[in-house]
Formats: structure tokens, C-alpha cells, sequence
């Protein structure tokens, strides 16, 4: 059997974006929420604007509590502040935790 060149080229193109599209999806479903390195930079008794500079803006917040999630993966970033919003405590339930 044999292909034309336009065939094989097309072929390709398309495997190529299938296999981006993948490699994309798997990153998103199995990552962490928020990467290594801007974890291992928060502190206990961080601002809440400090904490913000940092990570970003939270994706949902209740009162001092800040929800962080990544589309696609199940888990999330939880950080909570004090009564003068001071950083209390976080955790990372993330389905891959953030990991040196």
C-alpha cells in the first residue's frame, strides 16, 4: 500500500497535537495545585497580601479560609488565616502532592 506524502504529513500533524493534547491533560489531572517552589515559600504568620503575591488570587474563599484548585485535578490547596489574617496553616490535597 502506498501513501502520498501529503497523507503522511497530514498523519503526523495530527498525531502530534493528540499526543500535545495528552501530555497537556495528564499535567493538569496529576500535578499539583500549586508548584513545589511556591509551597516551600510559605510561612506560618505570612499576610494574607504577602501570601497573595506569592500564589495568586484563591480560585473560592469562605471567611480566612482560601480554597486553591487547578482544572482538571480533584484535589486542592487549602490555606487558612487567623482572626488578623495571618498565615495559620495550609495543606495540600492535591491527588499529587507538591514534592521536592
Amino acid at each position: 500500500m502506498r501513501y502520498s506524502l501529503r497523507s503522511m504529513l497530514t498523519l503526523t500533524v495530527v498525531l502530534s497535537v493528540v499526543l500535545f493534547a495528552c501530555k497537556f491533560l495528564f499535567d493538569a489531572v496529576t500535578g499539583s495545585v500549586l508548584p513545589y517552589e511556591v509551597v516551600r515559600q510559605l510561612q506560618v504568620g505570612m499576610s494574607s497580601k504577602e501570601v497573595e503575591s506569592l500564589v495568586g488570587p484563591p480560585s473560592k474563599s469562605s471567611g480566612q479560609r482560601w480554597i486553591y484548585e487547578k482544572w482538571g485535578n480533584p484535589g486542592y490547596f487549602e490555606i487558612e488565616f487567623d482572626d488578623v489574617g495571618k498565615l495559620e496553616w495550609f495543606r495540600d490535597e492535591s491527588a499529587y502532592p507538591a514534592m521536592p
